[in-house]
């Protein structure tokens, strides 16, 4: 099942925070189409092509999207680097606001997304597990 093109509000999720998954979600109206692509460790260099293909298979471009949420940690290193830097590179370049949550935050039935509090202050927080 794909989104039809609309002006309708859709919200984009990224979370890579999570060492084994990669989590992309679409908040279309009603609808959430969610996936999660297990990944070996090291391997959040396949973010960009998940992200791109998983907005290809529900025909969706970035001019669809209204707003971007990233999780924002705690979480890799590197994993909560790649989905940051994703999000404020195309909210930048497509003027979407980008919103930050933790991972602790985020709701499981993503639809909460819609009434979460906003703010455009995206801070990060990495494991800080010792050795």
């Amino acid at each position: 099942m794909s989104f039809e093109k609309s002006k309708k509000y859709m919200i984009l999720f990224i979370n890579t925070t999570d060492l084994e998954n990669i989590s992309l979600a679409l908040l279309n109206g009603e609808r959430v189409t969610e996936t999660k692509t297990r990944v070996t460790y090291n391997e959040n260099d396949k973010t960009l092509t998940l992200l791109n293909m998983f907005l290809i298979k529900n025909k969706v471009t970035l001019e669809n999207i209204s707003e971007i949420w990233v999780c924002t940690g705690p979480g890799s290193f590197t994993g909560v680097r790649v989905g940051v830097t994703l999000a404020k590179a195309f909210g930048q370049a497509k003027n979407i606001p980008i919103f930050g949550i933790k991972k602790e935050n985020v709701p499981q039935d993503l639809q909460a997304l819609r009434n979460a509090p906003r703010n455009e202050r995206v801070v990060v927080e990495y494991n800080r597990d010792p050795f």
